[in-house]
């Protein structure tokens, strides 16, 4: 039989954002006792008071699972590119044709572009200043418009692999709620496109933890 203090840890580990918050300080003790004491007690056989919950995360706030994991994270730059749309288009010959000849002349280099494309459907990432030019020239109305974002790309060293950075940084925004509607990765930046009523807390987020300096740019 498993007991009460091991369920505790082994229900903290497996959740991802809960064990985040409780790294960085800012899990509520009392409710996520509460949201978990089923679950203890499913793995105990017995019935747990939501008391002996708290106490078991509190002992285990002065444990080694209270320091964190992840790598050091170095961000050399950050900066915000708003406001920025989002486009799904069903994906067709067509429309892949189409989109396959945007960025060339529609866009300018200073402006946030990107374009993901999946299985069925290609997501467009753009400016406001060009969705005139995009929507005439896909032609078609898309599956889904999203308005109001802002692209908060993260710049960084190439001593740490990309793809460390983006769960780190995910897990970070994810524990500070912050709405992530897309991702756009690179080799040594990262493109999060972020609701604009979001992106005071990402900011926040950002600078509390791992930013260096920071640059905004409209």
């Amino acid at each position: 039989m498993i007991k009460a203090a091991d369920a505790v840890l082994q229900l903290l580990k497996n959740d991802e954002i809960a064990l985040e918050s409780f790294r960085e300080s800012i899990l509520n003790l009392s409710a996520y006792a509460t949201k978990i004491q089923k679950s203890v007690e499913k793995l105990t056989y017995k019935p747990v008071k939501k008391g002996t919950i708290v106490v078991a995360l509190s002992r285990l706030s002065k444990s080694d699972l209270k320091a964190s994991q992840k790598p050091e994270i170095k961000i050399n730059h950050l900066s915000t590119r708003s406001p920025v749309i989002s486009y799904t288009y069903q994906k067709t010959f067509d429309t892949q044709r189409r989109v396959s000849t945007l960025n060339p002349y529609l866009v300018t280099p200073t402006d946030l572009f990107g374009i993901i494309e999946g299985e069925s459907e290609i997501i467009i990432i753009v400016s406001e200043k060009a969705v005139d030019l995009v929507k005439d020239h896909i032609g078609v109305i898309p599956k889904r418009e999203v308005a109001n974002l802002v692209g908060l790309t993260v710049q960084f060293s190439d001593k740490i692999p990309s793809q460390k950075v983006l769960q780190s940084l995910l897990s970070l925004l994810s524990t500070h709620q912050v709405n992530i509607e897309n991702i756009l990765p690179g080799m040594n930046e990262i493109s999060f496109i972020i609701a604009q009523n979001s992106l005071e807390q990402a900011i926040s987020a950002l600078n509390l933890y791992t930013i260096k300096k920071e640059s905004a740019g409209g």
